[in-house]
């Protein structure tokens, strides 16, 4: 169970930030920061090409993070009942 105490916290840094550097950041941003908003294929390119990209990586973003609550809730559940009780 103490491997429970060191995956909760690790588990939303690696898969939330790293898929925030690793494909947010390079991939669709800096494609949308090269496309003015002026220009008329920046909508279509967004709907089409980077909001499908966008949404898989925020759903698993999303998932590392609810398995870090529920590693960081079995840990504490754990870490309670194992405790001597108090007379």
């Amino acid at each position: 169970m103490a491997l429970f105490f060191g995956l909760a916290p690790v588990s939303p840094l690696l898969a939330a930030y790293g898929a925030t550097v690793v494909k947010h950041g390079p991939g669709i941003v800096m494609v949308l920061a090269g496309m003015g908003a002026s220009e008329e294929a920046a909508p279509d390119n967004w709907c089409r090409t980077n909001l499908p990209r966008w949404s898989h990586w925020n759903t698993f973003r999303t998932f590392a993070c609810r398995l870090s609550a529920a590693l960081l809730m079995l840990s504490l559940n754990w870490a309670a009942q194992s405790q001597p009780e108090a007379v």
